[in-house]
């Protein structure tokens, strides 16, 4: 098991499985921050409020899809993309 604090809470984000390519990435994680402006090592992080009502809002039934984008880029596709 992880002992690591900042994975006491997390998703995995399943990239690259369940037949791992070489070279194209692995262990994909959200979890929780060290701190504000804290970077990781590739993984998504956030406070343990945020990451607590994404864990309780996601349903592995309805397979969910990640997508990142800059909040720029976001206000730009406006209606096209779900409100946060």
């Amino acid at each position: 098991t992880m002992k690591i604090d900042l994975y006491r809470l997390g998703l995995v984000v399943g990239h690259n499985c369940p037949k791992a390519v070489p070279g194209m990435g692995s262990c994909i994680f959200f979890h929780l921050q060290r701190g504000p402006d804290r970077p990781t090592a590739g993984c998504t992080s956030m406070t343990e409020a945020a990451l607590s009502d994404l864990v309780l809002w996601l349903k592995k039934a309805e397979n969910p899809v990640v997508v990142q984008l800059p909040d720029k880029v976001y206000k730009k596709m406006g209606e096209a993309l779900p409100q946060i």
